[in-house]
């Protein structure tokens, strides 16, 4: 039975106090802000009989406030979310070190957020000066007195968040022009066949260039991005990032970089009013980089990729989702992501494992996706009130105890290392410890935040209430995905399941889907019945692109309820 939840649960005997925590950069990661922000927080709600939640992680770590990064997607916009989705009860605090914490916009829009808070009955407390911040603060006697005090705290902070963003952008300014004027390198990084010189250039990697001209040449020889790629795949030649394997997409990518005839584009990156991060494109700048192919290579490739580029061939910004596990499936085989592939209209689209399409060495099978669908739309109502969410936050919590644990013990070892180079004693080899050890810091310090995305991502309470969404999204389409399947909100629903689940498997052997739920527990149903009789028949796996006869006429039993 779907869980019943009333929209605004009712206030504790003891109001609950959430502590936000929040720093812009890895050097404050690798200092003590954090440890200070959640004593603090600690301190007060002793000391005022709160209930200290330990279930919402609420740390922005490493985001900046000016441009509004923390309150459009980062934890404060969390909580904001859960107040408004009345997961957070009316009379609770929420425990932050300044105002600045939470916000270092323009002021308008600082005390903007700072009054819906206060509008949904929160109440804000900077721990700093133990300042109360609630409707009744800013409606009493000194009400506008304490308004004009908050105004010019915001006021203090935006501005040194725009002065310090003038300077670096200057800086970057500078660069690009003596970039234009010189050449002068902005910066060490380069394509994957350059590294940077000690001279301040550029020194060619030959035998990636050598696969760089390769590529370009089968490109001249009418061969296309799929093909390129299954034929470096076939020999095995080395890739020049962290894939797997040579990917079509990077062909393409690599076919229309000019940096191969030594062309350089700077970009300058500004945040529209979403907070969205745009990169916009400068002046080119010609022989910045070596050149590793002619310009007539260079021509005859991008006349033949323009002629290749027939409209609707290339899906084009924003296009429409069509497939329910868009991003999200995977291969049984190799664990890699499966694509959907459709040769027409009067052809049923399959999902197919894309290391196998690219010739990277998986088996080619093709599943149907009307299948697959059709038992995510009948399975996930039920199956999202199903469940279990209870151990995998404890398990989240014990995994960062520890590696916080284990960064106290190395802090401590860099401070007496530091205290022995202090007295006199800076022998190489203690320098080179010391350098090992905050190399080790910071490397523990990335896998800290990793944690503590872990921990907010499987709070019991939030975990709950992405389950409940796709229960009745998944609900709402069955009527739909019935009458007329191509009318279906796939997109809508895709990002729906995307809030819940990391990945599904698409177990053609077998006929059945294994989900993993973003909290980290795993469901599997089924969507097919032909691999399943075939697999317990004679162990043999299922036939390529065996259709499903309609929706699943039943899941595995169900794990305990919730």
């Amino acid at each position: 039975m779907p869980r019943e939840s009333d929209p605004r649960p009712p206030a504790p005997e003891r109001p609950r106090a959430y502590s936000y925590v929040r720093f812009s950069s890895p050097e404050q990661a690798r200092g003590d802000s954090l440890r200070r922000q959640t004593a603090a927080a600690e301190r007060y709600a002793a000391k005022h009989g709160l209930i200290l939640d330990d279930e919402l992680n609420l740390a922005d770590l490493g985001v900046s406030a000016f441009r509004g990064g923390n309150s459009q997607r980062g934890a404060l916009a969390m909580f904001r979310r859960a107040v408004e989705d009345g997961l957070v009860p009316e009379g609770s605090f929420l425990l932050v070190e300044n105002l600045d914490r939470l916000s270092r916009e323009y002021v308008a829009k600082a005390a903007a957020q700072l009054q819906t808070l206060l509008d949904e009955g929160i109440t804000v407390v900077t721990l700093s000066d133990e300042r109360v911040h609630s409707r009744e603060t800013y409606s009493g006697q000194d009400g506008t007195i304490e308004f004009l005090a908050t105004i010019l705290q915001y006021a203090r902070a935006h501005e040194e968040s725009r002065v310090k963003s003038e300077r670096v952008g200057s800086a970057w300014a500078n660069k690009r022009l003596r970039a234009h004027q010189s050449g002068e390198r902005m910066t060490a990084r380069g394509p994957g066949w350059l590294k940077a010189a000690k001279d301040g250039g550029w020194e060619i990697i030959e035998d990636r260039a050598a696969v760089v001209r390769e590529v370009f040449q089968m490109a001249i020889d009418g061969q296309g991005k799929h093909q390129i790629a299954h034929a470096l795949n076939a020999r095995r030649v080395p890739r020049f990032g962290r894939a797997a394997q040579w990917h079509p997409s990077y062909v393409s990518k690599l076919l229309g970089n000019a940096a191969v005839i030594g062309e350089f584009t700077p970009h300058t990156l500004e945040i529209d009013g979403s907070g969205k991060r745009v990169r916009t494109p400068g002046k080119p700048i010609p022989d910045y980089y070596p050149r590793i192919i002619t310009e007539g290579e260079w021509a005859a490739v991008q006349s033949i990729r323009s002629a290749k580029s027939p409209r609707g061939r290339h899906a084009a910004p924003g296009a429409t989702v069509q497939s329910l596990l868009a991003g999200l499936s995977r291969c049984p085989k190799c664990g890699g992501p499966m694509g959907r592939v459709s040769k027409g209209r009067r052809s049923a689209p399959k999902l197919v494992c894309s290391r196998a399409k690219a010739g990277a060495g998986c088996v080619y099978r093709s599943v149907d996706q009307h299948a697959v669908e059709a038992a995510l739309v009948r399975a996930l109502p039920a199956l999202s009130h199903t469940v279990p969410i209870g151990g995998s936050a404890a398990a989240a919590e014990a995994a960062l105890a520890g590696l916080e644990g284990a960064a106290d013990a190395l802090t401590s070892g860099i401070e007496r290392l530091v205290d022995a180079v202090e007295r006199g004693d800076a022998s190489p080899a203690l320098r080179d410890r010391l350098t090992q050890r905050q190399a080790e810091l910071a490397q523990l310090q990335q896998e800290i935040a990793a944690a503590e995305e872990d921990v907010r991502r499987t709070a019991s309470a939030l975990v709950t209430h992405r389950l409940d969404r796709v229960a009745q999204g998944f609900d709402a389409a069955q009527e739909t995905f019935i009458k007329a399947p191509s009318d279906l909100d796939r997109g809508k629903l895709n990002a729906l399941l995307k809030t819940a689940v990391r990945e599904v498997t698409v177990n053609y052997d077998a006929g059945t889907l294994l989900i993993e739920w973003q909290h980290g527990e795993s469901s599997s149903i089924l969507y097919t019945f032909a691999a399943a009789v075939e697999g317990a028949s004679s162990g043999a796996a299922a036939t390529s692109g065996s259709p499903a006869p309609g929706a699943p006429r039943e899941t595995p039993a169900a794990p305990a309820k919730r």
